[in-house]
């Protein structure tokens, strides 16, 4: 169930804010579908209070994964 005092975001701000950092709609999109379905929960069943934190530690995950991106990181998370 969602907090009426706790505004989370749309589509359209979690893909600016991807695009900032240097990633694609299509990881904001996922991260925001993933998201919505968990009704903006953690993993603990607690309201996702920071979002972009959340992203950050997606992007960080993909950057692990993908050595273009890694070798980029330090324009992503200035």
């Amino acid at each position: 169930m969602k907090n009426p005092n706790i505004v989370f975001p749309n589509l359209r701000e979690i893909e600016i804010y991807f695009i900032q950092k240097g990633f694609e709609k299509e990881d904001a999109k996922s991260f925001f579908t993933e998201f919505e379905k968990k009704n903006w929960q953690n993993s603990k069943g607690k309201p996702l209070l920071n979002w972009r934190a959340k992203a950050n530690e997606r992007m960080w995950q993909k950057q692990r994964n993908n050595s273009y991106l890694r070798s980029k990181a330090n324009l992503f998370f200035k």
